[in-house]
């Protein structure tokens, strides 16, 4: 990793580059100790002794918010630490006690303007754990972690009821599911209004009833976003719909609700009964409905060096440049908690960026340098 001058920082000149007030031209950023400090038209400013650093696009680092990279191998049983079966509800589960740093997957995505990964457990339990943040720059696990609770993983439909029901052990039905997790939700109310917070599993539910980190469930047909929207707001919680394959029709409750929806991977055909309205229209069709929208791979079912892509596939199937740029960005970035310190140019972020030789919503458009915390993790680190 080159590692750049602390004193002095860098200054990178961009043809264009991808405010949050939209696509701007000539502009200069200048950043300091791993951070953004000031950005403004070329020529507005200037620090001495800065190194420069010209580029004809930059775009904020891309953020996948929804991975299981470090978690699930698919080559050998020996890497799978997807899922944990001691029992359905599981919030004390922490996803950064089973990530492995050296999986490939994240040098790939790295290469390919993924600078960010929120890494959730997977769908087979109710509750599954919390989730956790990472940059794909190379160093230990602790080196790059940006949270280590960034929601807590909940899931509904046929994943839970198939894999316990397997075992002949509830949940079996959609009922049970409802319940369980409902009981979980009361004992954790209960334990917090009596004072009695003094579990991991009631600790980690407690933020989620407080609204500090949402509930990020996973679901796809409507009648189990229906079932998590009555869930909701009976606890008062914070959502984020993961997957929402068949949310479309209730659009409007999800803008009126101001719930945001990490959708995809839109490739995938449909492998389960549930999955059998997936299609690319969907971002779109929320969009248009005043739905925020975040694009996601669920890698490694879909490689997350893939996630421009599924941008560029939302992008032709009807969500505008800007909704399918920030639904790379800054709609994941909030997802995580992290509005404002990643998935965005602007003082005070990260300088997690990326240059690219064109329009980034361009299939023929590469990514030539990767920046991480300031520093050039991928490709060439030349300057003039």
């Amino acid at each position: 990793m080159i590692r750049l001058n602390e004193k002095y920082g860098r200054i990178l000149l961009a043809e264009q580059a991808y405010l949050p007030d939209g696509w701007k031209a000539n502009v200069q950023v200048l950043v300091e100790n791993g951070k953004i400090s000031r950005v403004g038209p070329a020529g507005s400013f200037d620090a001495q002794g800065a190194v420069r650093q010209r580029g004809r696009v930059l775009l904020p680092g891309l953020v996948d918010c929804h991975t299981h990279l470090g978690l699930l191998d698919p080559t050998t049983p020996a890497g799978d630490d997807v899922n944990e079966m001691i029992d359905p509800v599981n919030p004390g589960l922490r996803v950064i006690d089973g990530v492995n740093p050296g999986d490939p997957g994240f040098g790939r995505a790295l290469a390919e303007g993924v600078t960010s990964v929120g890494i959730l457990p997977g769908s087979t339990n109710l509750l599954g754990g919390q989730g956790a943040v990472l940059t794909t720059a190379p160093g230990s696990l602790q080196e790059r972690l940006l949270s280590s609770y960034c929601g807590m993983k909940a899931a509904l439909g046929e994943n839970p009821k198939r894999d316990y029901g397997a075992q002949q052990r509830s949940p079996r039905t959609r009922m049970g599911e409802a319940y369980l997790l409902r009981g979980a939700l009361r004992r954790a109310a209960e334990a917090l209004a009596a004072g009695r917070v003094n579990d991991y599993d009631t600790e980690a539910l407690v933020r989620v009833l407080e609204g500090t980190v949402p509930l990020r469930v996973h679901v796809h047909r409507s009648d189990d976003v229906e079932t998590i929207l009555r869930i909701g707001e009976e606890f008062g919680l914070r959502l984020v719909l993961e997957h929402g394959t068949g949310c479309a029709g209730l659009a409007d409750r999800l803008c009126q609700a101001g719930i945001v929806v990490a959708a995809g991977p839109a490739i995938m055909g449909p492998c389960k009964d549930e999955m059998r309205q997936i299609t690319p229209v969907l971002p779109g069709m929320l969009e248009k409905a005043g739905v925020e929208v975040a694009l996601i791979t669920d890698a490694p079912e879909v490689p997350a060096e893939y996630l421009r892509l599924m941008g560029l596939i939302a992008h032709r199937e009807g969500l505008s440049a800007a909704g399918t740029l920030d639904a790379l960005t800054r709609v994941p970035a909030r997802i995580l908690g992290l509005e404002g310190q990643i998935g965005v140019i602007a003082p005070g972020a990260r300088a997690d960026l990326v240059w690219m030789n064109g329009d980034p919503l361009n299939l023929y458009s590469r990514v030539e340098k990767v920046f991480v915390g300031g520093a050039c993790v991928y490709g060439e680190d030349s300057t003039d």
